[in-house]
């Protein structure tokens, strides 16, 4: 056994999620979760993965995060200039449309 076969690539992880890597590098950006890097390949511990995400207001920030990565998708495959401003302004809305649950 290596050291690195108990750790999955970016891609074994999106399968184990059911997400595309583009949303687990989203997730990653937003910190919901945190790889190893190792030089420039990121690799995750599958039990860190659930632990990672774990709980409703991980759930919500998730579903966010998806919500955001489509749009960014959408409107880049439209030609449409996507500014940081315009991602706050979405978040914003996302925010209010799906508020987080405070109960634990």
């Amino acid at each position: 056994m290596t050291p690195n076969s108990r750790y999955l690539t970016a891609k074994q992880a999106a399968d184990m999620l059911h997400i595309g890597r583009s949303t687990l590098y989203s997730y990653i950006k937003q910190g919901l979760i945190t790889p190893i890097k190792v030089g420039r390949r990121f690799l995750f511990h599958p039990d860190e993965l659930h632990k990672q995400l774990e709980g409703s207001t991980s759930e919500t920030k998730l579903r966010q995060a998806e919500v955001l990565s489509k749009f960014r998708t959408s409107m880049v495959a439209k030609n449409v200039e996507v500014s940081p401003e315009l991602m706050i302004v979405v978040e914003s809305l996302l925010e209010i449309m799906m508020p987080q649950s405070t109960a634990g």
